[in-house]
């Protein structure tokens, strides 16, 4: 620990490890990967063992790593050159072509050369020598004007062939292409279609399976809060969660869109919601007096509360425990109000604190935010046939809930109801109308039985 950490309370300390986890997870979803490293290594210096920057180092090395950069392919187009091929075949043709105009010619000229030679011969004007070569002059002259007027001509030919194939060939390049396009923009919309008709089935078969597994997934904020809040409270039972505890509830609050600021708020929610709920078992059991001021402390320790959130939950708890000086807080849930203030009433006579439910809803927002050391609950409701038993599954699916007694009431006496009770677990099945008595007698060996095991 630094010299500046070492000068502050730890109170101070814990304060400015939480301010630095809320300024990491503001820069990894701004995609700041600098600044989220450098605060999260001043996290690291002020709490090295705390379970949560495991979880924030995965979220930083998972967005160092993250890649994504989509190609498409394209088209190469290769052009054939034709130039070549085209101007050896039309030279060729050209050649043949004056080879044959000139033969008669040069038969013709041949012809004359011939005649002028008997010509000289029989005037002597000249000699047969000087004629020759002066037709041969000729001759050459003659053919190289005719040469040279091919060649311009083959090569205007060639030039308007040339500008035709080239015109030729780009429009058929680009019919080609826009073909090409076409058929990849159907191709790529005739994909997309599929994969969203896809997504769409997985999706009503998840949201399917969800329904039938009575898996609720949250649609608004408070009820995200709610689900987060009580996640929590099974990995604060023993005061700490695990590192892999932590990296859980760091991935739930992502898929939760929550900040870090309401992890916060919920989290000392819960350690002092738990807390109370330990002390005041701890009271209840006689472990812990006002003086037993050790086994206070290692609770404090345990839950990591401050000074001022230890004082609030343990002055609501001793004042409590003193104003009542109840022999247990017991929650009955039934539909009748009847038979609610009758129950209720004659549970307070004999020393119970008793809280009232007329639905289930309301009793599980009771047993979130009360202390309750027995739960009493009738089998049938308005709102279905059996949803005493679905109450029962509900209360055991919760860790701080679970090892509460439970009694199932009932106005038919129903062998099933018997059967149905002892393959659930429920602690006992009582019927209307209640014996006051012996439901009293029956909420005492509970207690005790409760009590006797919680100190084992």
């Amino acid at each position: 620990m630094t010299e500046v950490t070492s000068s502050l309370t730890k109170e101070q300390i814990n304060e400015r490890f939480r301010q630095c986890l809320r300024e990491v997870d503001s820069f990894i979803k701004a995609k700041n990967v600098s600044d989220a490293k450098q605060k999260f290594d001043e996290a690291k210096r002020l709490d090295p063992v705390n379970p949560y920057l495991s979880a924030f180092e995965s979220r930083l090395q998972l967005l160092e790593s993250s890649t994504f950069s989509p190609t498409f392919g394209q088209q190469g187009t290769t052009v054939v050159g034709v130039r070549e091929v085209f101007s050896d075949k039309l030279r060729l043709q050209v050649e043949a072509e004056a080879k044959s105009q000139a033969l008669p010619s040069w038969k013709k000229m041949e012809s004359s050369a011939f005649n002028g030679i008997e010509d000289i011969n029989l005037r002597g004007a000249k000699s047969v020598k000087e004629m020759g070569s002066e037709l041969l002059k000729k001759y050459h002259q003659q053919i190289a004007l005719d040469r040279k007027k091919i060649e311009d001509e083959a090569t205007q030919l060639i030039e308007v062939e040339r500008r035709r194939l080239q015109e030729e060939f780009t429009a058929k390049a680009a019919r080609q292409n826009e073909n090409v396009r076409t058929v990849r923009a159907e191709v790529r919309r005739e994909m997309e279609n599929n994969f969203l008709r896809m997504l769409e089935l997985i999706s009503k078969q998840y949201e399917r399976k969800m329904e039938l597994l009575d898996i609720h997934v949250p649609d608004t904020k408070t009820d995200a809060l709610t689900h987060y809040k009580k996640k929590m409270r099974t990995y604060y039972a023993q005061g700490e969660p695990t590192q892999d505890e932590a990296k859980k509830l760091m991935e739930l609050k992502e898929l939760l869109e929550l900040t870090y600021d309401e992890h916060l708020a919920i989290e000392s929610e819960v350690r002092e919601e738990l807390y109370m709920y330990s002390l005041r078992r701890k009271i209840l059991l006689g472990e812990v007096t006002l003086h037993t001021y050790s086994k206070i402390d290692e609770l404090r320790n345990q839950y990591k509360l401050s000074a001022e959130q230890a004082s609030r939950a343990e002055s609501m708890v001793f004042s409590r425990v003193k104003k009542f000086d109840v022999k247990g807080r017991i929650l009955i849930v039934d539909a009748e109000a009847a038979h609610n203030e009758m129950v209720g009433n004659g549970l307070n006579e004999r020393s119970f604190e008793t809280l009232v439910a007329a639905n289930i809803q309301t009793a599980l927002e009771i047993l979130n935010n009360e202390f309750v050391d027995l739960i009493i609950s009738d089998v049938r409701f308005p709102e279905g046939q059996f949803e005493g038993f679905k109450f029962f599954n509900a209360v055991q699916e919760q860790f701080t809930l679970r090892r509460i007694p439970f009694i199932l009431i009932s106005s038919n006496q129903d062998t099933m109801l018997y059967r149905c009770a002892a393959q659930l677990g429920v602690d006992d099945i009582l019927f209307k109308p209640l014996d006051v008595e012996l439901l009293n007698s029956v909420i005492e060996g509970k207690l005790k039985r409760y009590r006797e095991l919680a100190q084992v």
